[in-house]
């Protein structure tokens, strides 16, 4: 039994929204704007049927604006101004809400990609989407957490899909362990082998930082060819070995003889 978990930290998950890391962006198109392309999806980096990516919430929430939001729900449960007891729990409540992570969990069923983000606070999800893989489409099943619900949810296919092209290449940025864990099997299914004990196995991806896909700089030489003087080859055991001189480049061997000329000897 195991479980894939991969964890972002919050300039990592910044910068794949903020289109930092951009391979992905022209495959992205096609999700957010089907009616554009004709091609289907199956490009797109599935390196996982079931996964979980763990953000945290001040990339989408600030703690002023999960404050508000829990003050004007009470206020109009309430009916009525809070006292300051209330408002001091109130402060709390918000401060660690976005303390922690939430939990955008992914389930690839044939050409379809259900997202459930759940809160450490809360235990149903706050919010369910689906979008197509073949066929590109937003559809969203419950929304407790965003204003403009679509909109959020192509942020978060965005994310998503650069997180697991990202993680699909190797890099020194990814951090790759594994967790053991013993959950205990429900009463009645105890087993005398394991006594009730199951272990799960999760995998989990820290990314650390993310660079760019930087282009190889181009450009012109002026000879295709060149040659390299003799010199020693000093090795690590201390041992000295000469090196003659040899030609380099696509025309090594055509060149014209280098003349060297010594005028002075300087002392």
């Amino acid at each position: 039994m195991s479980e894939i978990i991969i964890e972002l930290n919050y300039d990592v998950a910044n910068k794949f929204l903020d289109g930092y890391y951009s391979p992905i962006v022209e495959s992205l198109k096609k999700v957010l704007s089907p009616e554009e392309y004709v091609n289907s999806l199956e490009d797109l980096p599935i390196p996982f049927n079931n996964f979980t990516i763990s953000i945290p919430t001040t990339v989408f929430l600030t703690e002023e604006q999960v404050y508000e939001d829990i003050m004007r729900n009470t206020r109009e449960r309430k009916g009525a101004e809070l006292n300051s007891k209330e408002i001091k729990l109130i402060t709390k409540l918000a401060k660690d809400y976005v303390n922690n992570d939430l939990r955008v969990n992914v389930d690839i069923e044939e050409d379809v990609a259900k997202v459930k983000i759940n809160h450490v606070q809360q235990s149903k999800p706050i919010f369910i989407f689906n979008f197509g893989i073949i066929e590109p489409k937003i559809e969203v099943e419950y929304n407790d957490f965003a204003t403009d619900e679509r909109a959020f949810a192509g942020k978060l296919i965005h994310l998503i899909l650069s997180t697991l092209e990202y993680i699909n290449k190797p890099k020194e940025e990814v951090v790759i362990t594994e967790k053991r864990e013993v959950k205990k099997s429900k009463k009645g299914k105890k087993n005398k082998r394991n006594r009730g004990k199951t272990y799960i196995y999760k995998k989990v991806y820290k990314i650390l930082d993310v660079k760019p896909n930087e282009e190889k700089r181009k450009y012109t030489r002026k000879t295709e060819s060149w040659t390299v003087r003799g010199h020693w080859r000093k090795y690590k055991s201390g041992k000295k070995v000469w090196i003659n001189g040899y030609s380099k480049g696509k025309g090594r061997g055509t060149q014209n003889k280098k003349e060297y000329r010594i005028t002075r000897i300087d002392k």
